[in-house]
C-alpha cells in the first residue's frame, strides 16, 4: 500500500460521494458527514489503495468513478463494518424513583 495513494483516496470526492450514497442507503444519519469523518478508515480498507492505484495508472480521468476498481460491494462491506449505531435511548421507567 502506498501512503501517497491512500492519502489521495481519502481526499477523493467521487469515492467519498459513493461512500456517502451507500451510507444513506443504509440509513446512516448525515451520511456525508459520517463518511468524511471516516475517510481515513475507508482509505485503509484492504485492497482499496491498490484498486485506486490501478485505476489511476490506467489513465482513468476520475479513478474514484471506476466502479471496477473500488466496487460497490467493497464500499458496502466497509460501510457495514465501520458503522456503529448509537445506543438506543430508552424512556425512563415511570415506576422507578430517581436515584
Amino acid at each position: 500500500m502506498s501512503f501517497l495513494m491512500q492519502a489521495r483516496l481519502a481526499g477523493d470526492g467521487t469515492v467519498m460521494g459513493r461512500v456517502a450514497a451507500c451510507a444513506a442507503a443504509q440509513g446512516i444519519p448525515q451520511p456525508e458527514v459520517w463518511s468524511w469523518g471516516k475517510r481515513w478508515e475507508f482509505s485503509a480498507q484492504p485492497g482499496w489503495a491498490a484498486a485506486f492505484t490501478a485505476a489511476a495508472a490506467s489513465e482513468e480521468e476520475d479513478p474514484g468513478a471506476d466502479e471496477t476498481a473500488i466496487t460497490d460491494e467493497m464500499i458496502l462491506t466497509a460501510v457495514q463494518a465501520l458503522y456503529v449505531p448509537p445506543p438506543e435511548e430508552s424512556d425512563p421507567d415511570p415506576t422507578e424513583s430517581p436515584a
